[in-house]
């Protein structure tokens, strides 16, 4: 081969080492050549920025030797030799590498034989992408729609729930309204026959009959509450003639505690009078259920800005402040020695809250351990 001839040749090689470099070095991902003895031959721009290493501390370096020994991984030993029995490639192998100077790294190996520069053995291409944040994308993805699936289920199971409250409230009712009317139509036959023990024994089974009744009364609204379907009639009322008419029918419950009123002229007020009552029905109970040593529950109604208010305070066992918080919740109960003998479900507080929600207003405690508690809430009127 002429010498002029020969120049070209290597010229054209030249060039076409140039080219194919340049292309190397405009590749995204870092990419590093290594000899088939796995020294590392060149590797682009980006191998070296990712990675932080000079290129002079990395060329013609085993590639186990690479920053201190970093790279020096079974994982990588894996893929290396597996490329190197391999015909042309091997893709998509994900080692975790724990990097001193970046962190820890999901990388994902892909590689390539190709032969450069007359190498009669075939070198080794080797693409790294790096997948830590697709891969931590993923798992947050992927625990999200776990989270999203075990919501899903606690609601179908609390909408299952709501719908036996529901459905045994409403069989229970109507027996129980039953039993209601005997016991009152026994209790006035044997009154009239003077038979007094019968009489009274009767009447205290009615009394049962109606904490029965108010607790299937809870469990539907509770159901109702549930569903979006508590109904309210609005109207205006006559605000202090709805209390008073409620502390006479709550008095008449208790012969041991003195309801005391202290009301102020109320302005007109719009909601559910029955509704309103039933909060006030519910706080007086529970006054009157937690205070059995003290003989007076005070009832008090003042103006808040565009509210009127209405505190009912009793002298009972009172609340631990950490527990203040949460009464308002469904089926929340005091916990305690002396508080677990008090009946009930725990719903009547979150009803009441749920009603003056829907009235505009909020309801709020006050109380101190063994010196009583007082409740108030508050809702808009007009006129104020």
């Amino acid at each position: 081969m002429p010498l002029r001839q020969a120049h070209r040749e290597i010229e054209k090689l030249k060039d076409a080492l140039a080219y194919a470099e340049a292309i190397i070095d405009a590749i995204h991902e870092p990419l590093v050549v290594l000899y088939p003895d796995l020294t590392i031959r060149n590797a682009n721009q980006k191998f070296y920025k990712t990675f932080k290493v000079a290129p002079e501390k990395a060329e013609e370096k085993l590639i186990y030797e690479l920053d201190n020994g970093q790279w020096n991984i079974p994982e990588l030993k894996i893929f290396l030799e597996k490329t190197l029995r391999t015909k042309t490639s091997y893709n998509d192998y994900e080692i975790t590498i724990p990097f001193k100077k970046i962190g820890k790294k999901i990388m994902l190996f892909n590689a390539r034989k190709i032969i450069m520069g007359g190498e009669k053995k075939p070198m080794i291409l080797m693409v790294i992408e790096d997948v830590t944040d697709k891969k931590r994308y993923e798992q947050q993805a992927e625990k999200e729609k776990n989270i999203l699936a075990e919501n899903q289920r606690l609601q179908d199971i609390s909408r299952q729930k709501d719908d036996f409250i529901s459905m045994a409230s409403h069989e229970l009712k109507t027996p129980v309204t039953s039993i209601k009317a005997f016991a009152q139509l026994l209790e006035q036959d044997f009154a009239d026959l003077g038979n007094t023990n019968a009489a009274k024994m009767l009447s205290r089974m009615n009394l049962q009959i109606v904490k029965l009744t108010s607790l299937i009364g809870d469990l539907l609204d509770i159901s109702r509450i549930a569903g979006g379907k508590l109904q309210y009639h609005l109207s205006y009322f006559d605000f202090n003639e709805m209390l008073q008419d409620t502390v006479r029918e709550m008095q008449l419950t208790t012969k041991i505690h003195t309801i005391n009123l202290s009301l102020i002229e109320a302005p007109p007020v719009f909601g559910d009078k029955d509704r309103i009552s039933q909060v006030l029905t519910n706080l007086l109970s529970n006054a009157i259920k937690y205070s059995p040593r003290a003989d007076t529950i005070d009832v008090s109604t003042c103006i808040d800005e565009e509210f009127i208010r209405v505190c009912v305070r009793d002298c009972g066992i009172g609340i631990v402040k950490e527990k203040q918080d949460k009464i308002f919740q469904r089926f929340f109960r005091v916990n305690g020695a002396k508080e677990d003998t008090y009946p009930g479900l725990g719903l009547g507080l979150y009803i009441s809250s749920e009603i003056i929600k829907r009235h505009g207003g909020c309801i709020s405690v006050k109380s101190n351990k063994s010196r009583g508690s007082t409740f108030c809430f508050k809702i808009p009127v007009e006129g104020s």
